[in-house]
């Protein structure tokens, strides 16, 4: 992929990385942090990127991103981490404003209703899921522990609650995570 091409492709997947970044609510220099390891994260993996279909490298990236921001979060400790709703937005028009046209920033926030109104309509047992690994930190192990499920429960409920944000970020239907055959 050529410079200017892979600088272009990196702008488009902006979104994706900050809509996984955008529920655990970090403080502007985490969530810096989080963007930027995430896309020390993806850079081996341009090439592999852009050959997938759009849906599945928007989700692929949403899932990288989260977990990255989730590994930030739990390094620098839940206290220290936390953001107010308005520094979050702060944070993501500063990051839009980077490289983004007014479509992309529409597009954007859409987006990001879309990922709030799916967090609202999860089952109370994967939304417990999802605040206890991305609000509270809590490992796997430890959100298991403290829910009273195993940790294959615990397993299987976030990666079916990051594909469904995923799906809701993209706005498609289609399940994200099946294998090919």
């Amino acid at each position: 992929m050529l410079p200017t091409l892979r600088s272009r492709f990196v702008a488009e997947l902006l979104p994706s990385i900050r809509a996984g970044i955008r529920p655990l609510h970090l403080r502007r220099c985490y969530a810096d942090d989080a963007l930027q390891e995430s896309l020390i994260a993806l850079l081996p993996h341009l090439d592999r990127l852009s050959g997938m279909p759009e849906a599945e490298r928007f989700a692929y990236v949403f899932i990288v991103a989260s977990r990255v921001a989730t590994a930030v979060r739990r390094n620098v400790g839940l206290e220290a981490a936390r953001a107010s709703d308005e520094e979050v937005r702060a944070w993501e028009l500063d990051v839009l404003r980077r490289a983004a046209t007014p479509e992309d920033l529409l597009r954007a926030a859409e987006g990001a209703a879309k990922v709030d109104d799916a967090l609202a309509a999860m089952s109370t047992t994967d939304r417990k899921v999802v605040l206890a690994l991305n609000d509270d930190g809590l490992s796997e192990r430890d959100a298991a522990r403290e829910l009273s499920m195993t940790r294959g429960q615990v397993d299987y409920r976030i990666r079916r609650a990051r594909e469904l944000l995923a799906r809701a970020w993209l706005g498609t239907t289609s399940w994200v995570g099946r294998k090919r055959a």
